[in-house]
């Protein structure tokens, strides 16, 4: 019985909407952010996707350089750098035109 009471005085709405916005906050911690990023090898300077990527960050600092801290310029970089990495390993899959997708989406659930 001790256990229920200690366990009723600690479950609470509040306690679980707290517990669900630290969850929430999770992906938004530098350090998940900073090593995310060292796994991923930047491209070769003077390649197609290093000239790209820098063509990115030029976009992203004129639309977005004022909202940017310095200290955040090289983990947007990163990011773009490890999305590049996602679609080399995707383009890595053979797909065949006959191949079905795994999940069919149906509106009307039948």
């Amino acid at each position: 019985m001790k256990d229920q009471n200690a366990f009723a005085e600690t479950a609470s709405r509040r306690n679980f909407l707290l517990g669900v916005a630290a969850v929430a906050a999770l992906p938004t911690l530098p350090a998940v952010s900073l090593a995310q990023a060292s796994a991923t090898p930047s491209p070769a300077p003077g390649s197609p996707e290093a000239l790209e990527i820098d063509a990115l960050m030029t976009i992203v600092n004129l639309r977005f350089g004022s909202y940017l801290k310095s200290e955040e310029v090289p983990l947007v970089r990163r990011s773009i750098e490890r999305q590049y990495a996602s679609v080399d390993t995707l383009r890595k899959v053979p797909i065949h035109n006959d191949d079905m997708p795994d999940l069919l989406f149906i509106p009307d659930g039948r």
